[in-house]
């Protein structure tokens, strides 16, 4: 047993020379051969989990649960990467990195690139959302080194907040319906395909790897496939993938997905935006965010209500293209809304035409606004403070009011006795024009007090007659 239990994975025959030095070393018998065979086969399920490893033991060995389907689609996607069987010039391959619904069978979204790196895995879910306008209640990945990083952290987060979870095992049996599907996938849909090389030297399917003679005419010069020929290639497969019956199932993924309602969690645009497009932080200055890419400068301006909540502020900033963004609150990652690219208008005038005069027009209009927008805050402000204590909202007025000093200096024999020595008089100099120096908006400016008897006519109206 002490000799089966090696990684090594001794045979019968080392196993019976290695006891039989023992026990001519210590007077005993030596067994015979097959002994040492029939007592080598018996002890093997005791050393599984030395000699081949845990995992061989855990999903070879051991007893496991039966597990059922998900019980309608959106229940649960399970997802993984596979090397599409295709090389391209230097024995390179691509990999398909797949969404697939656990209900159906039904491939909901993927993606094809060299690895499956985070962008991979991140483009293929956005896909999925994409394409059903929903995220699935959980997701099931295996183990990859996607679960280490910030942008997953982030991710995973932010689909826990609308109701997603994100399931991790080692356990190829927890998401079986991916693993096994990706081999009738090779089988019966790349396979009739040009260029296709096997499913490699893993793989326990009988006929699962292509001849040498047929691999090297794929592999000759010209013979190549090229990216864009592979990426085609899966595409048609996923598609009649989808569409075909498969196995002992009497429809298929696309007819099974469609005949039962789906329990996903509906996700909007601007949902699908939070979720899958990086956000970079900016501050808005001078009522625009600009963002440098390449050398190039994009400027988005916003309108006149964005900016009396958001100038001299920083925001997360989110974009498909450059010709809109979207904001979000830097903490809170509310949206904010978006904002189109500026647009710039001829400023000479030969050389303008009716849509430079509607931009002109739009921004005069936009200032405009700003300062409606400006003023209707100061309303608002100025309204809650007398609403607390009509005195107190406008006790702020004498402390901005400078003091006449020339009538203080009056009172005063030293400060007189000092103007004097300086060559003034102060008797002879006229008071100080004083006014509060409150710049802010009140609701009562501009407005015309009337008189309750007469609702046409101001209080102090007065009859002028010109002659």
């Amino acid at each position: 047993m002490d000799a089966m239990s090696s990684g090594k994975k001794y045979g019968p025959t080392f196993i019976h020379r290695t006891i039989s030095e023992l026990c001519e070393q210590r007077g005993y018998k030596t067994p015979s051969l097959s002994w040492v065979k029939t007592n080598y086969y018996k002890m093997l399920p005791l050393v599984t989990a030395n000699r081949c490893g845990n995992d061989e033991q855990t999903y070879n060995e051991l007893p496991y649960a039966g597990i059922l389907r998900a019980s309608a689609p959106g229940g649960q996607w399970q997802i993984d990467g596979w090397r599409l069987p295709f090389y391209m010039e230097g024995f390179r391959t691509l990999t398909l990195f797949a969404v697939m619904d656990a209900h159906s069978g039904r491939i909901v979204g993927y993606y094809v690139d060299h690895t499956e790196n985070t962008e991979t895995i991140l483009k293929g879910i956005e896909n999925a959302v994409h394409n059903t306008g929903m995220l699935p209640r959980e997701i099931v990945s295996d183990n990859h080194s996607f679960n280490q990083t910030k942008e997953a952290e982030n991710f995973k987060e932010a689909l826990v907040k609308m109701g997603c979870t994100w399931t991790v095992t080692q356990n190829p049996r927890h998401k079986g319906i991916v693993e096994r599907s990706f081999g009738t996938f090779g089988e019966t849909f790349c396979k009739p395909m040009y260029g296709y090389i096997g499913q490699g030297i893993r793989s326990r399917r009988a006929n699962s790897r292509t001849s040498q003679d047929l691999v090297t005419k794929y592999t000759r010069s010209g013979g190549w496939l090229t990216e864009d020929q592979i990426k085609l290639i899966a595409v048609q497969c996923v598609e009649q993938y989808n569409s075909t019956c498969i196995g002992k199932r009497t429809e298929s993924p696309d007819a099974i997905y469609r005949k039962t309602d789906n329990i996903g969690i509906p996700v909007d645009f601007i949902h699908r935006i939070t979720l899958f497009t990086r956000k970079g932080l900016y501050k808005v200055k001078k009522g625009q965010i600009n963002i440098e890419r390449s050398g190039t400068v994009y400027e988005y301006q916003l309108s006149a209500e964005q900016f009396a909540k958001l100038n001299g502020k920083t925001v997360a900033v989110r974009y498909v293209d450059r010709d809109m963004i979207y904001l979000f609150d830097e903490k809170t990652d509310e949206s904010l809304g978006s904002v189109p690219r500026k647009r710039y208008a001829h400023g000479a005038i030969c050389d303008q035409t009716q849509e430079d005069i509607e931009i002109l027009n739009k921004h005069k209009g936009r200032l405009n606004g700003i300062k409606a927008a400006i003023k209707r805050r100061q309303d608002e402000i100025t309204e809650r403070a007398v609403a607390i204590d009509p005195e107190a909202a406008y006790a702020m007025n004498p402390k901005l009011t400078p003091k006449n000093i020339i009538e203080s200096m009056k009172a005063s024999g030293r400060r007189i006795s000092e103007a004097r020595r300086l060559g003034v008089n102060p008797e002879y100099v006229t008071n100080m024009p004083v006014f509060s120096e409150v710049a802010t908006h009140s609701p009562e400016d501009g407005k015309t007090k009337r008189d309750k008897g007469s609702p046409f006519a101001p209080h102090d109206h007065k009859i002028k007659t010109y002659k």
